[in-house]
């Protein structure tokens, strides 16, 4: 076998292991980027999902102050009826006072309710905010990762084109 068919083969087989080489690193760029597009796929769904739940808090803790309203509107009622009482029984006036009293506390405590709701609403407002944020981000990775394969392929191609030609001593 002379030189220039020992040299030849030699650059046969280098760009066969070249080829196999770009052809894994092809393989491994598309898995990582469809990967990275399930990632954001899922994500995006996660941040839906926050964004549901805050409004499903939110509309709970609108849900407690109402109901935080009923009850002081009720505590005042009693508390009218405990003042407007006319009749012989001060036990009753008393009966009638302490449920005003006990109402007052029930709608202090909805309040704190409702405001601990809001709080929650807020921070869930704060979490799915993020969780879109971090979505779009995955996103812009995943496409800048198709385009990274994309461009991995095409001078995958060129090259093996130009070894092509060079080896065949064009």
């Amino acid at each position: 076998m002379t030189r220039s068919h020992a040299a030849r083969n030699a650059r046969r087989r280098n760009t066969r292991e070249a080829q196999r080489r770009a052809n894994i690193e092809n393989i491994r760029v598309q898995t990582a980027a469809e990967d990275a597009a399930r990632e954001a796929e899922n994500a995006t769904r996660e941040a839906e999902d926050a964004t549901r739940e805050a409004e499903d808090t939110a509309r709970e803790a609108e849900d407690a102050a109402r109901e935080a309203e009923n009850m002081e509107r009720e505590a005042q009622t009693a508390a009218d009826q405990s003042e407007n009482y006319s009749g012989n029984s001060a036990e009753l006036k008393e009966i009638l006072a302490q449920l005003a009293e006990a109402k007052a506390k029930i709608a202090a405590l909805e309040r704190q309710c409702a405001a601990a709701i809001s709080r929650t609403a807020a921070f869930k407002r704060e979490n799915a905010a993020l969780k879109h944020e971090i979505a779009d981000n995955l996103r812009q990775a995943a496409r800048m990762r198709a385009e990274l394969a994309t461009r991995l392929v095409i001078g995958g191609l060129v090259i093996r084109r130009d070894v092509e030609q060079n080896s065949l001593g064009r």
